[in-house]
């Protein structure tokens, strides 16, 4: 079998929908595999410093999560918006166009970086954060906000590239960066071949460093041209912010971000409804999120291939095969979900183990596993909402998303705050709560790309 066959670049508007989602998703999955080994070895790692670590990591993280978030809606924007162009064959524009987004990120990710910095312990005392676990979680949140001057524009690069078809380049930029990280985690969390300890510190430093390497990998990318996209860094007159730009940023992003920033403080205000049960419960929680992430990683990788094909097809007139794609990477999504999720309900205590040794935790953290993904019932919904949210937002729409995250997420909370009070259900009552969350969200946005909303007829393919 020829592996170059496997990870050649391919136009999402042209063959087989499945092997082009096949195709171009297997450029995502080495990385995806490789940052699934990770996450494990960093919780892993982490788990050793304790369960206030492990709960300084969530908090902290979630609160940085917060920060990125109009980070992430300006990648959104600027894959749909370099995926149009790629889509209708426009090389010329590209250049100038890419320098506009790069310079609103660089702005953005000054102001978040401050903010982040000078507000930490107010944002983290929000969340609920308790007095042993808020200082670790501070000098946490402080090394990745100020970092995030420099790692921040590796996401949006990130989106770029890869919606202009170089896939292959930034698979290469993504398995450098999570090795380096695997080697700092090593190196720096526990004290390892002779460097300092820094526990919760290390690990919010090794992030920084890795993504900051990734970052530099991604301008040399540009500026090599590895994709449709080549940027002359010696010219830069064309590195500013242009109103129309910015306009359509806002216009695709907007709802994408205020959707993303609803996600982080949902998160946050659920960490603040777990924090009263202690910190064994908040570390149980973060062990569970942490799996449901790792589960989902090749999901969400079908999510952005649904993303850059929608784009794609809908920039080159294509709409009922933009909407095909959307359908047949639901498909897929089902196993990818489905079959871990069984095997967590059945395993629930051999996995949580592996993660922390204290029985509070560890019987917690086995409800948590067992109601969330019932049967692979939950996880089947949630990988659900991830494709078709990626499939709207191909469509420039985000607005729809973005509703239904805030009915999901009002739902969600109010039913955590209301279930552990009724039949005696404490803390596992929060955790079905998350269950009825990700089958509503799944449920409502299948129905409403069904009913093709998003849908501009342009011509059939």
């Amino acid at each position: 079998m020829n592996i170059t066959k496997i990870f050649k670049e391919r136009d999402p508007t042209q063959g087989s929908i499945i092997k082009n989602i096949l195709g171009i998703t297997s450029t995502f999955w080495p990385n995806s595999a490789y940052y699934i080994l990770f996450t494990c070895l960093n919780l892993l790692w982490v788990s050793k410093l304790g369960p206030q670590a492990i709960a300084a990591v969530a908090i902290g993280g979630a609160a940085f999560m917060f920060l990125m978030m109009p980070v992430q809606g300006l990648a959104t924007s600027a894959a749909v918006i370099i995926g149009q162009f790629a889509g209708q064959q426009d090389k010329n524009g590209l250049e100038k166009l890419v320098k506009e987004l790069l310079a609103t990120g660089w702005c953005l990710a000054i102001i978040l970086a401050l903010f982040g910095y000078f507000l930490a312990p107010t944002l983290l005392k929000l969340i609920g954060a308790e007095p042993e676990v808020l200082s670790l979680a501070t000098t946490y949140l402080r090394i990745q906000a100020i970092g995030g001057i420099i790692t921040f524009s590796f996401w949006i690069i990130n989106g770029m590239v890869r919606a202009a078809r170089g896939m292959r380049i930034i698979m290469k930029v993504m398995a450098s960066m999570i090795t380096l990280q695997i080697i700092f985690d090593y190196l720096l969390i526990l004290g390892h071949l002779g460097f300092p300890r820094l526990g919760v510190a290390g690990a919010s430093l090794s992030a920084v460093l890795s993504a900051g390497a990734g970052a530099l990998m991604g301008y040399l990318a540009l500026a090599k041209g590895k994709s449709l996209i080549k940027i002359d860094f010696k010219n830069w007159q064309d590195f500013r912010i242009r109103f129309k730009t910015l306009k359509e940023i806002i216009g695709i992003g907007g709802f994408n971000t205020l959707e993303g920033i609803s996600l982080a403080i949902g998160r946050m205000v659920m960490l603040g409804i777990v924090a009263p049960f202690g910190t064994f419960a908040l570390a149980a929680y973060e062990i569970g999120q942490r799996l449901l992430r790792i589960t989902a990683m090749f999901v969400s990788d079908l999510g952005q291939t649904t993303l850059y094909a929608v784009s794609n097809n809908l920039g080159a007139g294509y709409t009922k095969r933009a909407e095909n794609y959307g359908w047949d990477a639901n498909i897929l999504a089902l196993f990818f979900m489905g079959i871990p999720a069984i095997l967590f309900f059945i395993f629930a205590p051999q996995v949580i183990g592996i993660f922390t040794q204290y029985p509070e935790t560890l019987q917690i953290g086995i409800s948590y596993l067992r109601i969330t993904t019932c049967l692979g019932l939950g996880y089947i919904f949630y990988g659900a909402g991830l494709i078709l949210e990626k499939a709207f937002a191909g469509a420039k729409d985000t607005r729809t998303p973005f509703i239904v995250y805030l009915f999901t997420i009002g739902l969600q909370i109010g039913l955590a705050l209301i279930l552990p009070q009724v039949w005696g259900l404490g803390v596992s009552g929060i955790w079905w709560a998350i269950l009825i969350a990700a089958i509503f969200n799944g449920s409502i946005l299948a129905i409403l790309f069904k009913k093709g909303i998003w849908r501009k007829e342009k011509k059939t393919a």
